[in-house]
């Protein structure tokens, strides 16, 4: 399993840039294929969503969308899935930050060896 940084995400959403957007695309189809997901950290979620905001303008209608569908999709495995669904729900109906509302610190999935079934990354995947 390969971990995604918040860059591959933003270009596979926003489409932005024609070379890595086509990468990234690339990644998310194949892992698909692969049936091995691409293991989404919080925080890349976290900076995902402030990126959208930020950089992009992205509604928040428009920000859930892209959330629900990393969280539904097949090809990626979200770290703590129910604390981030929890988030979103949140998120929809409060006027904080995404990364403000639940307490990441506390509940996140920093140990990971408390899931057996996790496998450890191979690497991750970024674009520099």
């Amino acid at each position: 399993m390969n971990g995604l940084d918040t860059n591959v995400l933003t270009r596979y959403f926003t489409q932005d840039d024609p070379f890595q957007s086509a990468k990234a695309r690339h990644l998310v189809e194949q892992a698909l294929i692969e049936t091995q997901p691409l293991f989404i950290n919080h925080v890349v979620l976290c900076e995902l969503v402030w990126v959208l905001v930020r950089s992009y303008r992205y509604s928040k209608a428009d920000i859930c969308a892209i959330l629900e569908k990393i969280l539904l999709a097949k090809q990626f495995w979200v770290e703590n899935e129910p604390l981030v669904c929890n988030a979103l729900a949140d998120f929809k109906t409060s006027s904080a930050d995404f990364a403000d509302l639940p307490d990441w610190r506390q509940k996140s999935l920093c140990r990971l060896s408390q899931y057996p079934h996790f496998r450890p990354c191979r690497g991750w995947l970024v674009f520099f």
